[in-house]
């Protein structure tokens, strides 16, 4: 079982971005100079507000002349009000990072997206990359389980005991596990498709018949966990999980599993047709995308990056050196993701 230290979550925290005052590449002072004359630049997504605390702070040193205005909104929240607004002619929203990039696939299939070629990219792992620059993404995470020791105790079990996702089909979870509901965005969906793609419908049909609670978001689930209310879940967004993990005040842990972690791309893009701030938008991804800004992004919201040369939190492994880490397929995920949603609610019981 993989653990994570306290103290590797502490310099996980404490791990600090290239100086605010490192030289700007050409392209980086022209887009600089014109975003000043904008002076701001609006940021939506699913990451928590207090994970993106650092991020914020370093752009602010970076950038002092163009104001980053970050809202938290959940993916599924955030899809309906910009499709909302592509049938109003009327958008807002101007950056955005989402945790179901299959939602990019259609939206820049439908020439909503804009394509940016930032030179930063040419670093990044390609399967972190859209091939034509439309979307990229902002970190990486580990679909990880959660688990409250208390209640591990009380059945006998140790941690050792958990190795792998098909562990959680385990009678003893009956009625004692939550998991988040597959619509509620990129993140439990992909864990939710992965394992059908493992063990097939088995294995929500299997936590179907052992009452296992739906939460509506990944917060909810996780606080099920915590409290010992549904004391088990099979994954929760790894950024979660490792924080959680490492408080020792929660009484919760997690382990990397055996058949390898379903990995998730919070994935950053910017709209075609918002022309408000058009630099800053591209500032804002040119800046993400660095090696300053993902060092920053890795410190502060605990994920992993896709460039090959910014490190992995403290505590953990470059991504490529664990074993058969799944990536989404998104032409198979765009194909599959309205059925299985369908299916998915079948099996539970909700249709």
């Amino acid at each position: 079982m993989r653990s994570f230290s306290l103290a590797a979550l502490l310099a996980l925290l404490l791990a600090g971005a290239a100086p605010a005052g490192a030289a700007m590449s050409p392209e980086e002072e022209k887009l600089y100079r014109e975003a000043k004359k904008e002076g701001e630049i609006s940021f939506q997504g699913p990451t928590e507000r207090t994970s993106m605390v650092g991020v914020l702070r370093a752009w602010g040193k970076r950038y002092p002349d163009v104001k980053l205005k970050y809202a938290r909104v959940p993916t599924g929240r955030l899809v309906k009000a910009v499709e909302a607004e592509f049938l109003a002619g009327k958008l807002t929203h101007e950056v955005v990072h989402v945790t179901d990039p299959v939602i990019l696939v259609k939206w820049k299939k439908a020439g909503k997206l804009l394509s940016y070629r930032s030179p930063e990219y040419a670093a990044y792992e390609p399967q972190y990359l859209d091939k034509d620059h439309a979307f990229a993404a902002m970190g990486v995470t580990p679909m990880l389980p959660l688990v409250n020791k208390k209640y591990l105790e009380e059945i006998g079990m140790k941690p050792e005991d958990l190795k792998c996702y098909k562990d959680f089909m385990n009678p003893k979870f009956n009625g004692k596990q939550a998991m988040t509901h597959a619509n509620a965005g990129g993140t439990s969906l992909f864990a939710s498709m992965r394992m059908v793609e493992l063990y097939g419908w088995g294995f929500h049909e299997t936590l179907r018949k052992q009452n296992t609670l739906l939460g509506a978001t990944a917060g909810v689930t996780q606080s099920l966990v915590i409290k010992g209310e549904r004391p088990v879940t099979f994954a929760l967004t790894g950024y979660r999980s490792i924080e959680l993990a490492n408080d020792p005040t929660k009484g919760v842990l997690t382990f990397w599993p055996c058949e390898g972690a379903v990995m998730i791309n919070f994935t950053m893009t910017a709209f075609k047709d918002a022309q408000a701030h058009p630099n800053a938008a591209k500032l804002l991804l040119n800046w993400l995308a660095s090696k300053e800004g993902q060092t920053e992004v890795v410190g502060s919201a605990h994920f992993f990056s896709g460039r090959k040369d910014v490190p992995p939190p403290p505590g953990a492994q470059p991504l490529h050196t664990y074993k058969d880490l799944w990536w989404p397929d998104l032409e198979k995920a765009t194909r599959e993701h309205d059925p299985f949603l369908k299916k998915f609610d079948e099996v539970y019981g909700l249709k």
